[in-house]
């Protein structure tokens, strides 16, 4: 769930200006829930596989791009 809290009156004629200049500017889901299995509770990640595969992730993506670009 997210909270957002509409400043205008939400219809369908504003609707995605609502989602992409309010809904993901408060993106920040205090519960996550993937195959039953909580990853995310009151904000934070409970998953320490996940957490560490995070921590490594922009390492792990600036090698993938040096190899797709024929880097070394």
């Amino acid at each position: 769930l997210v909270p957002y809290f509409a400043p205008t009156n939400l219809d369908e004629s504003n609707a995605l200006g609502h989602l992409f200049y309010g809904m993901m500017h408060s993106f920040k889901p205090s519960d996550v829930f993937v195959a039953g299995e909580q990853v995310v509770k009151d904000y934070e990640l409970t998953n320490r596989k996940l957490v560490s595969e995070l921590e490594n992730s922009q390492e792990i993506a600036n090698s993938l791009w040096k190899r797709i670009k024929g880097e070394k």
